[in-house]
């Protein structure tokens, strides 16, 4: 998993903070230092489909790199199918996840768990060798998803700031980013472990 796509996105989502400036009146500016109304309006800054984009990308990337070795003919079709499936379950587990930290934790907290999320998921490569569309290609979709990803977090996406900037707190920002690499760092790994192996006992 490479760091600097996590670090990617904590920039982008620090540098989204400053579209909504403007859109802040002065006595929100002058409470700057009143963190639980600035984890509030971050709060308020979350919609669903900012939780679902995330994960859409990567079902998507899933579907266009893995359906020609379950369609067409191919003599690791097995081994493809196997990867297919670890990445549908830890997809459905995501699913899981984001419909429970949403619905009883805090939006803000699933946008960040999303995201991080989405940049290991595209961040995993087949053990032997990409599928049936090739190395080059396979590469180059994964990349072309995390452009996509950190490109819309930082246009159209919440702020989600590590530090102080401009009338919001860093604290709720840093806070859901170091849970989101934890959650991406040693959960999202367990999981496709578990899947892993279920998959092989069930063979």
């Amino acid at each position: 998993m490479a760091a600097w796509i996590h670090f990617g996105v904590v920039v982008a989502t620090h540098l989204a903070a400053g579209r909504f400036v403007g859109e802040a009146d002065d006595s929100k500016k002058g409470n700057a230092t009143d963190a639980c109304s600035s984890c509030l309006a971050l709060e308020r800054g979350v919609s669903p489909l900012h939780v679902l984009v995330p994960i859409a990308i990567c079902n998507v990337i899933t579907l266009v790199a893995h359906a020609p070795s379950l369609l067409l003919l191919s003599r690791v079709r097995a081994g493809h199918m196997q990867a297919c499936v670890t990445r549908a379950c830890l997809l459905l587990a995501q699913i899981l996840a984001t419909y429970l930290a949403y619905s009883r934790v805090s939006p803000m907290l699933t946008y960040a768990l999303a995201l991080h999320f989405a940049v290991f998921f595209l961040s995993l490569s087949h053990p032997q060798r990409a599928p049936l569309i090739g190395d080059g290609a396979d590469r180059a979709l994964r990349g072309l998803g995390v452009a996509v990803l950190l490109l819309a977090c930082w246009q159209y996406g919440p702020g989600l700031p590590f530090v102080d900037v401009f009338h919001f707190s860093g604290g709720c920002g840093a806070q859901a980013h170091l849970l989101g690499l934890f959650y991406a760092s040693v959960v999202c790994p367990m999981v496709l472990v578990a899947a892993e192996r279920l998959l092989c006992i069930s063979e």
